[in-house]
Protein backbone atom coordinates (compact mmCIF):
# COMPACT_ATOMS: atom_id res chain seq x y z
CA UNK A 1 0.00 0.00 0.00
CA UNK A 2 1.65 3.09 -0.84
CA UNK A 3 1.73 6.63 1.36
CA UNK A 4 -0.51 8.89 1.01
CA UNK A 5 0.50 12.36 -0.27
CA UNK A 6 -0.19 15.84 1.72
CA UNK A 7 -2.97 16.51 -0.59
CA UNK A 8 -4.69 13.20 -0.50
CA UNK A 9 -4.38 13.00 3.59
CA UNK A 10 -6.27 16.81 3.53
CA UNK A 11 -8.79 15.39 0.99
CA UNK A 12 -9.80 12.36 3.10
CA UNK A 13 -9.58 14.57 6.60
CA UNK A 14 -12.32 17.19 5.24
CA UNK A 15 -14.54 14.07 3.75
CA UNK A 16 -14.53 12.72 7.57
CA UNK A 17 -15.03 16.92 9.16
CA UNK A 18 -17.75 17.38 6.37
CA UNK A 19 -19.44 14.06 7.04
CA UNK A 20 -19.30 13.96 10.57
CA UNK A 21 -20.72 18.05 10.58
CA UNK A 22 -23.68 16.78 8.23
CA UNK A 23 -24.69 14.17 10.95
CA UNK A 24 -24.35 16.21 14.26
CA UNK A 25 -26.06 19.33 12.21
CA UNK A 26 -29.25 17.12 11.19
CA UNK A 27 -29.61 16.22 14.75
CA UNK A 28 -29.13 19.87 16.41
CA UNK A 29 -31.04 21.42 13.75
CA UNK A 30 -33.85 21.51 15.92
CA UNK A 31 -32.55 23.03 18.52
CA UNK A 32 -31.03 25.91 16.65
CA UNK A 33 -34.26 26.48 14.31
CA UNK A 34 -32.31 26.62 11.02
CA UNK A 35 -30.26 23.68 9.25
CA UNK A 36 -27.63 26.25 8.07
CA UNK A 37 -27.29 27.83 12.07
CA UNK A 38 -26.40 24.18 13.27
CA UNK A 39 -24.35 23.48 9.88
CA UNK A 40 -22.21 26.10 10.90
CA UNK A 41 -21.73 25.24 14.60
CA UNK A 42 -21.08 21.33 13.51
CA UNK A 43 -18.24 22.80 11.32
CA UNK A 44 -16.57 24.91 13.57
CA UNK A 45 -16.73 22.10 15.86
CA UNK A 46 -15.66 19.46 13.46
CA UNK A 47 -12.25 20.77 12.75
CA UNK A 48 -11.84 22.00 16.10
CA UNK A 49 -11.96 18.09 16.97
CA UNK A 50 -10.26 17.51 13.71
CA UNK A 51 -6.98 19.67 14.65
CA UNK A 52 -6.76 18.14 18.50
CA UNK A 53 -6.87 14.94 17.06
CA UNK A 54 -4.67 14.35 13.77
CA UNK A 55 -7.30 14.49 11.73
CA UNK A 56 -9.67 11.73 13.01
CA UNK A 57 -13.19 13.07 13.73
CA UNK A 58 -16.59 10.96 13.84
CA UNK A 59 -20.24 12.11 14.16
CA UNK A 60 -20.86 9.98 17.24
CA UNK A 61 -17.74 10.96 19.21
CA UNK A 62 -18.75 14.95 17.29
CA UNK A 63 -22.39 14.87 18.45
CA UNK A 64 -20.96 14.01 22.16
CA UNK A 65 -18.54 17.15 22.11
CA UNK A 66 -21.36 19.40 20.57
CA UNK A 67 -23.58 18.24 23.70
CA UNK A 68 -20.80 19.31 25.92
CA UNK A 69 -20.57 22.80 24.14
CA UNK A 70 -24.13 23.39 24.42
CA UNK A 71 -24.46 22.64 28.10
CA UNK A 72 -25.65 26.10 29.54
CA UNK A 73 -23.52 27.14 32.99
CA UNK A 74 -27.21 27.01 34.72
CA UNK A 75 -30.70 25.91 34.87
CA UNK A 76 -33.51 27.89 36.73
CA UNK A 77 -30.93 28.83 39.34
CA UNK A 78 -29.50 25.07 39.18
CA UNK A 79 -25.32 24.77 38.82
CA UNK A 80 -24.28 22.99 35.41
CA UNK A 81 -22.14 20.50 37.44
CA UNK A 82 -25.15 20.12 40.37
CA UNK A 83 -27.12 18.47 37.54
CA UNK A 84 -24.31 16.17 36.11
CA UNK A 85 -23.19 15.12 39.77
CA UNK A 86 -26.73 14.35 40.83
CA UNK A 87 -28.83 12.83 38.03
CA UNK A 88 -27.66 10.31 35.52
CA UNK A 89 -26.84 11.25 32.28
CA UNK A 90 -29.84 10.92 30.29
CA UNK A 91 -31.80 12.70 32.53
CA UNK A 92 -29.08 15.68 32.88
CA UNK A 93 -30.01 15.42 29.04
CA UNK A 94 -33.26 16.32 29.40
CA UNK A 95 -32.94 19.05 32.47
CA UNK A 96 -30.44 20.52 29.89
CA UNK A 97 -32.20 20.90 26.98
CA UNK A 98 -36.14 20.29 27.34
CA UNK A 99 -36.90 21.91 30.72
CA UNK A 100 -40.30 23.22 29.68
CA UNK A 101 -41.01 24.98 33.13
CA UNK A 102 -39.57 24.56 36.84
CA UNK A 103 -41.04 24.42 40.15
CA UNK A 104 -39.86 25.00 43.41
CA UNK A 105 -42.16 21.96 45.77
CA UNK A 106 -40.09 22.45 48.83
CA UNK A 107 -37.89 24.70 50.61
CA UNK A 108 -36.24 24.37 53.76
CA UNK A 109 -33.86 27.45 55.21
CA UNK A 110 -30.95 25.92 53.80
CA UNK A 111 -32.32 24.43 50.37
CA UNK A 112 -35.23 24.21 47.60
CA UNK A 113 -36.61 21.14 46.12
CA UNK A 114 -37.21 21.94 42.74
CA UNK A 115 -39.05 20.00 39.55
CA UNK A 116 -38.01 20.30 36.23
CA UNK A 117 -40.80 19.18 33.70
CA UNK A 118 -40.03 18.39 30.50
CA UNK A 119 -40.81 17.76 27.16
CA UNK A 120 -38.15 15.40 25.14
CA UNK A 121 -39.44 15.02 21.54
CA UNK A 122 -35.95 14.11 20.26
CA UNK A 123 -35.45 11.20 17.71
CA UNK A 124 -39.53 10.90 17.44
CA UNK A 125 -39.85 10.09 20.63
CA UNK A 126 -42.45 12.45 23.01
CA UNK A 127 -41.54 11.63 26.35
CA UNK A 128 -43.38 14.07 29.26
CA UNK A 129 -42.24 13.99 32.59
CA UNK A 130 -40.79 15.35 35.75
CA UNK A 131 -37.14 15.71 37.45
CA UNK A 132 -36.60 16.69 41.02
CA UNK A 133 -33.58 17.60 42.33
CA UNK A 134 -33.08 19.14 46.14
CA UNK A 135 -30.27 22.05 45.59
CA UNK A 136 -28.26 23.85 48.48
CA UNK A 137 -29.23 27.67 48.32
CA UNK A 138 -25.93 28.58 48.53
CA UNK A 139 -25.09 27.40 45.38
CA UNK A 140 -27.21 28.39 43.57
CA UNK A 141 -27.19 30.79 41.24
CA UNK A 142 -29.30 34.10 39.92
CA UNK A 143 -30.39 32.90 36.11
Amino acid sequence: MSKLTKKERQIRIAGRVMRAAHLVARRLKDRFGDYQIAFTFAIRLAWKVARENNGHVDGTSLLTQASLELVPDSVAGVPAWVINKDLIGFDARRVFFYTESTKVVRETEKAKQITFHIHDTENGEDWHGDITLWVGKSIMVKD
